[in-house]
């Protein structure tokens, strides 16, 4: 992963997608989500919860609409995968929310990396 992504998510990122690649959905819906909040955490997001922190995000302008409904979408299937009263990840939620994990991050972290280091020169 790129080296720009902090720490925190980074670690989640790749645990999620090692959960992917043993067929553990749950786990992997679990991982999705932390590593979400961290970048909530990463980015000053206010808030009681994910979901506010999420919304929060979307106010200031840190994450776009789009993105944020992706998000919140991770939010959902972590819940989901960590509680027993609620609907199991499937195998294709688990894929689905990587792929929408390594988009959010690569708009958040990655893509305004490469736009700078480009104003700059490099």
């Amino acid at each position: 992963m790129h080296p720009v992504v902090p720490a925190s998510v980074r670690s989640a990122s790749v645990e999620a997608e090692m959960c992917l690649a043993v067929g553990a959905p749950n786990a992997c819906g679990v991982m999705t989500r932390r590593a979400v909040q961290s970048l909530c955490e990463n980015k000053g997001a206010e808030g009681r919860d994910l979901f506010a922190q999420l919304k929060d995000l979307k106010n200031k302008q840190l994450i776009t609409p789009d993105l944020h409904e992706w998000a919140d979408s991770l939010r959902v299937s972590g819940r989901d995968g960590a509680h027993p009263e609620f609907p199991e990840v499937t195998a294709d939620d688990a894929e689905d929310g990587v792929k929408l994990l390594r988009e959010i991050v690569k708009c958040v972290y990655i893509l305004p990396h490469d736009r700078a280091e480009k104003r700059r020169g490099k």
